[in-house]
């Protein structure tokens, strides 16, 4: 067999395909490269490199992430620095006022200069309110984040705070979030006269109770725990529960371990019973702390037949926590409701018939009075803050115990005597001597001595054991608001009375100089609540000035100049504040710098390159049309 040849014959056609196709794709580059050499950017079309389109895309919403950034540092430094010249202004006001309360000290002004000092400090006061309402590009500044909320009302009765104490905050990039406003508490003191709960209300784990409410807010750290009996263990993964109930369907639907999960007796936790002749122990998976976080953990077993009882796991309350959740699952007695007072206006909050945290809370913020209701910061209690300036604010009861059980009573056998009548506490007549005498109805007297007492009930006590007593007459606290209340068992023509012996002012002190109403004496209410800032001080300042008080105007001025101080704090806060977004600001701009430099490596031209290849691909263009045109002579490339 003789060696074949096979030869290949290449068509006319597909030599005119391949030479236009080639072409085209000269063409197709050199449209490409024009287009980049106008534009200056190597990126014209994602086409041209996917994964570098890709990352481009991303550096440009860093850099435009981050150019948001640099605005909000910008505009909370122009806030920050329109802050600082208002409490500059504060500065100087307080000066003239603690000026004012100096030359005052000691002096036999006249009536027109006490007059003059009045207006003087009036003046402050309206002042001050206008740099309280200062704003900046429509915001007010010490709002709070009430920032459309006028915060300073200036009224005949006082001054009244309207805003918050919340927190401005902005983010300043890479997911750092700062603070750049001065609370009103910061810079005027404003709303520090706050009641908040004296008790834990500490309310009852339920199953419907959210883990993000446990452990004081900070929620638990989800994940497995093992369980084992004595004979079996299991791990069980909790990671996907969300409530109390959860966590109890989820350990008692195990299948392995003979171990029931439920509520402890003192609903505050969880419990762990095993079936007769268990040994339960708990334990950690792997690195985690869903165990301890739960209350469970107990590597060691229990004896035989000991349920695991859970630690308390701190549920903090929030605006849907039950009323009847409250003091451990006791609830409170919300039949009477209880009193507030601010000035000479008393109002009673009805508590029946509501459900939830967040409906008394709504009950105290819409009664009308000038106070805030919140959850207290612990988030075991509850808050009520007196908002105006130059009255005072009381809590108490309305004939029941929910104040009481709400821990928001502001006068309780509790209270330290010192802190009553603004601080001046009771002065009595010194050891060995009675402080007053007590006379009931039948004629019978008897004196009290309350020297080396320190709280109420010491008080309270120190009257209903009193020699020549013997039960005539009762002290406790008042049925409705506050106060000492004296009754008197006794019956006859006489007169019930409290009088004072040996100068001793402690009768009128602790309230119950008051006359009776049959058998009863109801004290007066000495332990109200004022607001303690910086417009009260003032006010102090103006009364004190108005009763020619030196011990008066002296404290006022004390207290005016620990305000000036306060602001001053406020200030350097301020500053540290600023030059935090400054250096913010530094860094976010070499970041954004050395983004920019990514951005351009990946989507800018390279000229020197990009022309070296153009003048290539167009000699390769002009070769191609030359061979073409020689290849396929009978064709339309013989005419260009």
């Amino acid at each position: 067999m003789g060696l074949m040849v096979s030869s290949t014959r290449v068509s006319s056609q597909m030599l005119a395909q391949t030479s236009v196709a080639n072409i085209d794709g000269n063409m197709s580059q050199l449209q490409t490269l024009e287009q980049q050499l106008s534009s200056g950017l190597r990126l014209t079309t994602p086409s041209v490199d996917p994964s570098g389109a890709a990352a481009a895309l991303g550096f440009q919403s860093l850099i435009s992430r981050q150019g948001q950034a640099a605005t909000n540092i910008t505009n909370a430094q122009s806030y920050m620095k329109a802050t600082d010249q208002a409490l500059t202004s504060v500065q100087s006001l307080l000066n003239q006022a603690a000026s004012v309360a100096s030359g005052a000290i000691g002096s036999s002004s006249s009536a027109a200069t006490t007059a003059n000092d009045v207006t003087v400090i009036n003046g402050l006061i309206q002042q001050l309110t206008q740099i309280g309402n200062t704003q900046f590009n429509g915001n007010y500044i010490f709002g709070g984040t009430a920032t459309q909320q006028t915060p300073f009302t200036l009224t005949n009765n006082g001054v009244q705070f309207n805003g918050n104490n919340n927190s401005l905050t902005t983010a300043t990039g890479a997911g750092a979030v700062a603070n750049y406003n001065v609370t009103a508490l910061q810079a005027f003191g404003s709303s520090s006269a706050a009641v908040t709960s004296s008790n834990t209300l500490n309310p009852a784990v339920t199953t419907p109770t959210r883990l993000l409410q446990l452990n004081n807010g900070q929620g638990v750290q989800l994940g497995s725990i093992v369980i084992a009996d004595g004979t079996n263990s299991t791990s069980v993964d909790l990671s996907a529960c969300k409530s109390v109930q959860d966590v109890v369907n989820t350990i008692n639907a195990n299948g392995v371990v003979n171990v029931t999960a439920s509520i402890n007796a003192a609903k505050n936790g969880l419990k762990l019973t095993g079936a007769a002749g268990t040994a339960i122990s708990v334990q950690e998976a792997a690195g985690g702390r869903t165990a301890a976080s739960l209350g469970l953990l107990q590597a060691t077993p229990l004896p035989v037949n000991t349920p695991l009882v859970g630690t308390n796991l701190n549920n903090e309350i929030t605006t849907i926590t039950s009323l009847s959740s409250l003091n451990g699952g006791a609830g409170i007695n919300q039949a009477a409701g209880f009193q507030i007072t601010v000035g000479g206006t008393t109002k009673t909050i009805a508590t029946a018939g509501l459900s939830t945290v967040g409906d008394l809370i709504n009950a105290i913020n819409g009664c009308g009075l000038p106070v805030q209701a919140a959850i207290s910061a612990s988030g075991q209690g509850l808050t009520v803050t007196n908002q105006m300036a130059n009255q005072t604010m009381s809590i108490g009861e309305n004939n029941g115990v929910t104040a009481t059980d709400l821990g928001l009573r502001t006068m309780t056998t509790a209270t330290s005597l010192a802190t009553l009548n603004s601080g001046a506490g009771v002065q009595t007549a010194g050891a060995g001597q009675p402080d007053f005498q007590i006379a009931t109805k039948s004629g019978a007297a008897f004196n009290v001595s309350v020297t080396g007492t320190t709280t109420v009930n010491d008080v309270i006590n120190a009257i209903n054991s009193a020699a020549g007593n013997a039960g005539k007459v009762t002290a406790s606290l008042n049925s409705s608001g506050n106060g000492i209340a004296l009754v008197d068992s006794t019956a006859g023509g006489g007169t019930f009375q409290v009088a004072a012996l040996n100068n001793s002012t402690a009768a009128a002190n602790l309230g119950i100089n008051q006359p009776a109403a049959g058998n009863l004496i109801t004290g007066s209410d000495v332990a109200p609540v004022g607001e303690q800032g910086i417009f009260q001080s003032l006010y102090a300042l103006r009364d004190a000035l108005q009763s020619g008080s030196s011990a008066a105007i002296t404290a006022a001025g004390a207290a005016l100049q620990t305000q000036t101080g306060n602001v001053s704090a406020a200030r350097g806060g301020l500053g540290v504040q600023m030059q935090n977004f400054t250096t913010a600001g530094t860094q976010l701009q070499d970041s954004t710098t050395q983004l920019q430099g990514l951005l351009s490596d990946v989507r800018d031209l390279d000229y020197a390159s990009a022309i070296t290849k153009f003048q290539t691909l167009q000699t390769a263009y002009q070769a191609s049309l030359q061979a073409t045109a020689k290849l396929l002579p009978q064709t339309l490339i013989n005419y260009l």
